[in-house]
């Protein structure tokens, strides 16, 4: 440390006036915010992201699938799919859907239709139960036509046989 001749004085004269002027600066404190604020602000960024999409986005994520071999019946897994679909419709009167059918490759191309068709409108009563207008909801059939998946294992299969929604 060099100090000029007088170079002590204003040194301690800076000291007073910083010590003045720190209870002033209060507002301008850099004082690092707790760590529970800022992981707070970043969920709530993060919320506000997810919500940007679309209620159609939303709608068109959500597959009713792995339905049982054979069968129209709703899983529990299904019901719960078709309950998330049922809060953005009651939410959004003004939107109407078309639930797509679907089968797995076993079977005849006629009994594939027919249990797509029913498992489209299995799942248009669960929604019509749960608030939503009929009118609201068409159901269509591809049976076969349109797997997810190849069509090679049990696995696959279950994927196959689903009901999409399409807005």
């Amino acid at each position: 440390l060099i100090l000029r001749a007088g170079g002590l004085i204003d040194l301690l004269d800076g000291f007073k006036l910083l010590e003045q002027t720190e209870e002033n600066l209060t507002e301008f404190d850099n004082t690092p915010a707790p760590v529970e604020e800022v992981v707070e602000e970043q969920n709530t960024e993060k919320a506000v992201l997810a919500d940007s999409r679309s209620n159609q986005e939303k709608l068109e994520e959500i597959v009713v699938d792995a339905f049982k071999f054979n069968s129209v019946a709703l899983s529990d897994d299904n019901k719960e799919q078709l309950d998330q679909a049922a809060q953005i419709l009651l939410s959004d009167n003004e939107l109407e859907i078309e639930l797509l059918g679907h089968s797995c490759d076993l079977g005849t191309k006629e009994t594939n239709y027919t249990f797509g068709i029913m498992r489209a409108k299995e799942a248009k009563k669960y929604l019509v139960d749960k608030g939503i207008d009929a009118k609201r909801i068409s159901v269509h059939s591809y049976g076969a036509k349109k797997p997810l998946v190849p069509n090679t294992t049990a696995e696959n299969r279950a994927q196959n046989r689903r009901v999409e929604i399409k807005v």
